[in-house]
């Protein structure tokens, strides 16, 4: 790793205030709006939502999907090389990562196909729920890396709340795999086609974990 490296724990809303500059009701906000020049999608029950990224802007905002709800969204946690993709998503207050092997990992194992082979049919598969995880944070300009672990809740609150969050959290994903370009255009390829959605969904070992209750408090 070049530069130098340090960790330090901070709680989230130090965090959040401090690199990733997401939205909350506490600011007096009771919808957020879409920019203009971005391409916006909707879920199921008409939840619109779309990809805040701006790549060049300091403080670095990481790729985040945003909903006309200030307290629903999805960060993409910059990770380093050979890590687990680790996505925070925040609910009405709640806080939890879902991650999953990196691409990269196959060359060190076979984590990433053996996911893939054990759910066909399925573009993004999610093994793992509320695992602490690290943001890899590399200022602009800068050779430093800082590493912030990122805690998660272990458990949801109630069944009713896992079922929520675990429904949007796939429609949400659902145009991710085509790239963060893509889904701020919302086409894709040299004859820009339209994105349609992708099949998301969890390792199979997990779903059978979720539906015990193993993830209930």
């Amino acid at each position: 790793m070049s530069g130098s490296a340090r960790t330090k724990k901070l709680c989230y809303v130090e965090f959040r205030l401090e690199l990733i500059h997401t939205y909350s009701k506490d600011d007096g906000m009771k919808e957020l709006t879409p920019p203009k020049e971005i391409a916006t999608y909707k879920t199921s029950g008409g939840l619109e939502f779309w990809l805040d990224y701006t790549r060049s802007k300091e403080p670095f905002i990481a790729p985040t999907i945003r909903t006309r709800d200030p307290e629903i969204c999805i960060i993409f946690v910059p990770n380093s090389p050979h890590a687990d993709e680790a996505y925070l998503m925040r609910y009405h207050g709640k806080l939890i990562i879902f991650s999953r092997p990196d691409n990269s990992s196959r060359l060190h194992n076979s984590r990433f196909d053996d996911l893939a082979e054990r759910n066909p049919g399925v573009d993004f598969v999610i093994n793992s729920i509320g695992n602490q995880t690290v943001w890899s944070e590399r200022p602009i300009g800068s050779s430093d890396v800082k590493l912030h672990e990122i805690s998660s809740a272990e458990k949801f609150d109630n069944e009713q709340q896992q079922n929520q969050m675990l429904r949007l959290f796939k429609e949400l994903m659902s145009y991710k795999t085509y790239g963060v370009s893509a889904m701020l255009t919302g086409t894709h390829g040299k004859s820009k086609a339209p994105l349609t959605k992708k099949v998301v969904d969890f390792d199979l070992e997990l779903k059978s974990r979720l539906k015990s209750g193993v993830f209930l408090k």
